[in-house]
């Protein structure tokens, strides 16, 4: 992704100075727990408030660890706050503990931080059992009040997804503050639907989202209006109007991290695998991964060397000669908006690739951006951990990347034993997909020709006499914040450490890298090694047409004109307009991997179609051309093949909880805030399959989405759901009122038949 793409805060805070003091001294309990959140039993889930008799501290560090983590100007300090993020927490469903787990299932104060992640845990679990009525009774055994908490956690109707925290309001906020007129922007993902005409709402957390009770008036016991908004929204609304009634919560939403884009697990690394264990077993193939990952459209396969010795493709009674099919990648004529987009965003990144270097070589000072390379340090060992002036240091620079060029041919492999399913209109096939190799394997550098190259052209450098003595440089002491370990964005890790590291300032001698990228191993220093293969195989959907149907053609207009953050998968939770509570940020559809058609020939007798609306889910019995006249020619006719992300089997709904129906239910909506109505909602055309797609599939297999330990403690199921077959999709711009509401009412009806809006603002 690149910078241009990365979401940002609604207020750019460029200083300390500009954060008001009573919300800078609740920072160190927002980030650690310090003070502490604390929330009323008797108020239930009114929310959080904050312990005002608790323990200052040292405010001065923790400026500068804020300074750090979000890069402020102005305070420097050196000394690291001292926790390491990490507290005791759950053993739920130890039956030798003490009542089956250490939670104090009677307190639900929430007095931890943003990185006291099992405690925020086990804080949720202890509301949902709170709003679910749950007492801890002492007449009980351990085990039969372990038993009742297991039974309400795992009870298909109980919520754990639900907003707990109330944005405490002051007289000001109450009058003068609403929401869908003062919609301001907060942290947000693209795919975050709009709330209000404006900005849509996302939390890194459920600790992220409120409720705001507005509309009190003199002698009112209750709120006239409810909303639901972020934590980074009344930020923004707070600093833009001096208020700090709600400064503690203020304090909290500043520790919040900024969206992420979550990228499938590594395509190149699953494929590596795959070969290794072919290599380890004799030449036995490997499980072929799945491909995932989102492939810039104008980079798409330009022809299609199908292997179809079942005849798939044929989709009349009269069967051709079996073998190999030629296909030609078809784009659409009338939706190329995101292809362009993808185009012009890689032109753009190498453009500024080139701009950075230019720049920097007019000028090579470490004042300016630095381009892809590397800083050499040329000072003596007593001299290089010393502050102070320095004589000049050395860059090296790496050479530019070529620009991606489109795949020219790939190959599928199709056959009837890889059957997945069939519709009213369409074939379903697990297909094998060939590409080359670097499709998913960026070239590289060897690193021992750059050593070498380095020390070529310093020993052949004309340094002048007073290059090591004249301190036209300085070596000074920055504070940085760094994680301790790496973490996946889908997994909380301990929070970043505070490290102060010495850095060069001043002009810059400058080297250009002689040394080529390249796909191979280096011939001169690993002579031995085999080059890789040529090509990569990986899994894809296939999607054949039934004869003389248009759906299929229908179907792939409708992926090319989808919005690219349909496609996406972001860290946190968003609000979806007609859900109740906040839903993963995950994908809507499957990824698109290319619409293609017979080459040459063939393509007069394809089931290709030139568009148009029609709803009928009634099978013809009869051979029709592509303008849907009765057609006496008996050729062959060949399918057009629509190649998509595999994303799992249709779902059972009475399989899921309310947690995983509310999320199924909102690809619905999100679909339709994208401006687009499904018209064909049904069981069949939401699938379901192991997350998160970040972890490793092994990983996915044995915890699907990371529960360990779901028998005891209930919660969404961890599986990643999608919307498919979009054959009847249309955007709501080409329909007139009637067929909108008609259309909207279908897909509406199907949710409710299985229950899926009860809790819905409908």
């Amino acid at each position: 992704m690149s910078h241009s793409d990365a979401p940002r805060r609604g207020i750019r805070i460029a200083s300390t100075t500009e954060i008001p003091a009573a919300v800078l001294e609740h920072l160190p309990e927002a980030m650690f727990g310090l003070k502490g959140l604390s929330g009323s039993q008797e108020s239930g889930l009114d929310g959080l408030s904050w312990d005002p008799n608790a323990d200052e501290s040292d405010i001065a560090v923790l400026k500068t660890f804020i300074e750090a983590m979000y890069d402020l100007k102005g305070h420097s300090g050196s000394q690291e706050p001292d926790s390491d993020g990490e507290k005791s927490g759950s053993t739920a469903g130890d039956p030798d503990a003490d009542d089956y787990d250490d939670l104090d299932y009677t307190d639900v104060n929430w007095t931890g931080g943003r990185y006291d992640y099992q405690e925020q845990k086990d804080f949720i679990k202890k509301i949902v059992l709170h709003s679910f009525g749950y007492k801890h009774d002492p007449k009980k055994t351990s085990k039969e009040r372990y038993e009742e908490r297991k039974r309400i956690l795992n009870d298909r109707g109980t919520q754990h997804r639900r907003i707990f925290c109330r944005w405490p309001t002051s007289d000001r906020v109450t009058k003068d503050f609403f929401p869908p007129r003062d919609n301001v922007k907060g942290l947000a993902p693209p795919n975050a639907p709009a709330m209000w005409h404006g900005p849509g709402i996302w939390g890194a957390t459920l600790f992220d989202f409120y409720d705001i009770h507005l509309g009190l008036v003199d002698g009112d016991a209750e709120p006239k209006l409810l909303f639901q908004t972020s934590g980074s929204k009344m930020l923004a609304w707070c600093l833009q109007n001096g208020e700090t009634a709600a400064a503690p919560q203020m304090a909290w939403a500043m520790t919040e991290p900024d969206p992420e884009l979550i990228e499938p697990c590594d395509i190149g690394e699953l494929i590596r695998t795959a070969e290794h264990q072919a290599r380890m077993f004799g030449g036995l193939p490997g499980p072929t991964p799945v491909l995932q990952q989102y492939l810039p459209q104008h980079l798409l396969p330009q022809s299609l060397i199908v292997h179809d010795p079942d005849q798939l493709l044929h989709t009349s009674s009269e069967k051709g000669s079996p073998g190999q099919q030629r296909y030609t990648l078809k784009f659409s004529d009338r939706y190329d908006e995101r292809r362009k987009e993808d185009e012009a965003r890689e032109g753009q990144t190498a453009a500024e690739e080139k701009r950075i270097l230019e720049a920097f070589l007019i000028d090579p000072h470490t004042r300016n951006e630095l381009p892809n390379g590397r800083s050499i340090k040329l000072v003596t060992e007593e001299d290089e951990e010393k502050e102070g002036p320095t004589n000049q240091q050395v860059f090296y620079v790496n050479p530019l990347r070529s620009a991606r060029a489109p795949i020219k041919e790939a190959q599928l492999r199709i056959s009837k034993e890889q059957f997945i399913g069939a519709g009213n209109h369409s074939f379903v096939y697990d297909a094998s997909l060939v590409l080359p190799r670097t499709t998913f394997f960026e070239s590289r550098l060897c690193e021992e020709c750059i050593q070498q190259d380095i020390h070529a052209q310093l020993s052949t450098y004309n340094f002048s006499s007073s290059f090591f003595t004249s301190m036209v440089g300085k070596m000074v002491f920055k504070d940085e914040s760094v994680p301790i370990k790496p973490q996946p964005k889908t997994t909380p890790g301990p929070p970043p450490q505070l490290r102060r590291v010495l850095s060069y300032e001043g002009p810059l001698v400058v080297l250009l890298s002689t040394v080529e990228y390249s796909h191979a191993p280096c011939p001169k220093h690993q002579p031995q090694a085999k080059p890789p293969p040529a090509t990569a195989e990986v899994r894809v959907v296939a999607k054949l047409s039934k004869e003389a149907d248009a759906h299929l053609t229908r179907e792939a207009e409708n992926y090319q004109r989808f919005p690219k953050y349909l496609f996406e998968h972001w860290s946190g939770l968003i609000k979806v307009p007609g859900v109740r509570n906040p839903v993963p940020a995950g994908p809507v559809v499957p990824q698109f991997y290319g619409y293609y058609v017979p080459d040459g020939r063939a393509r007069e007798n394809t089931e290709e179609s030139t568009g148009g609306t029609n709803t009928s889910s009634d099978d013809s019995d009869k051979r029709h051309d592509v303008n849907g006249e009765h057609s006496g020619c008996a050729a062959p006719i060949l399918s057009p093949i629509l190649l998509l992300e595999n994303c799992g089997q249709p779902i059972e709904p009475e399989d899921y909880g309310h947690d995983d129906s509310q999320e199924c239910c909102s690809l619905v909506y999100r679909l339709r805030y994208a401006g687009f109505l499904h018209a064909s909602v049904a069981q069949r055309n939401i699938v379901a399959q192991n997350g998160p797609l970040s972890a490793w599939p092994v990983q996915r297999n044995f915890f699907p989405g990371g529960y360990a330990d779901r028998d005891s403690e209930g919660g969404p199921s961890g599986k990643c759901f999608r919307l498919i077959d979009f054959g009847r999709t249309e955007h709501v711009d080409a329909l007139d009122d009637k067929t909108r509401d008609e259309m909207s009412y279908h897909d509406e009806t199907m949710l409710r038949q299985w229950g899926w809006t009860r809790d819905a603002n409908l």
